[in-house]
């Protein structure tokens, strides 16, 4: 049997909104060099988007990360101007644990800094693939822990089970006697949404992977 998947974070960057055009969004940096972009207001790219990061650019983020003392990081760096956007890292052992949580809306230490300017770039330059728009980030329609998923022949649901055991992943019920189709469901505390629906978007043997939508009653 093979060893259940495992998908951990490195970094997750947040910039907040101002009273102006700040850009709002987050980028999630993962240790397999995958980043996940959820693109909110005043961004070019609105919704959420992944990209496999080159060898590069994700070696240096990474020995940027390295060198960062996190006992010596203040938990907040804040001057009392409240139009000022705020900035939040959330850090991540080589487990995935959260390790440090440091939010600012002023002038960083120049390590810190330097790792808020190449998520920036990262976020600018890379070239992303969207997996779910900006009207469905917030939909109640949407039901954000169940996943309809169709499969091909070289990979069995057995399998997709089995290998993402870590997230609780169970079948519902399949939705076609004639094809691979099913509807699954999710543990939504141990991995976010949006990792979990690019994880499968991304899988061999994987035809499609979309979050499951509530039925509207003929009334509707």
């Amino acid at each position: 049997m093979n060893k259940p998947v495992r998908i951990s974070r490195a970094v997750i960057m947040t910039k907040g909104p101002c009273f102006g055009n700040c850009g709002v969004y987050s980028i999630t940096v993962l240790q397999n060099g995958i980043a996940l972009l959820e693109g909110k207001e005043h961004v070019e790219l609105k919704g959420v988007y992944f990209t496999e990061l080159n060898d590069d650019v994700f070696s240096s983020l990474v020995r940027d990360l390295k060198k960062i003392d996190h006992s010596k990081l203040q938990d907040r760096y804040f001057i009392n101007i409240p139009d000022l956007p705020s900035t939040a890292f959330q850090f991540y052992n080589t487990q995935g644990e959260k390790i440090k949580e440091v939010t600012s809306n002023t002038k960083l230490p120049d390590d810190l800094q330097e790792i808020q300017t190449k998520l920036a770039n990262i976020s600018k330059s890379s070239a992303w693939t969207q997996i779910q728009k900006k009207e469905d980030m917030i939909n109640p329609e949407i039901i954000y822990n169940e996943l309809q998923i169709d499969l091909d022949s070289s990979y069995t649901i057995e399998n997709l089970i089995s290998d993402y055991s870590l997230y609780n992943l169970k079948v519902v019920h399949k939705l076609s006697p004639y094809m691979n189709l099913y509807l699954v469901t999710y543990d939504g505390d141990s991995i976010g949404k949006y990792e979990m629906l690019m994880t499968l978007r991304r899988l061999k043997g994987v035809r499609t992977a979309l979050f499951n939508r509530k039925l509207k009653s003929r009334e509707e």
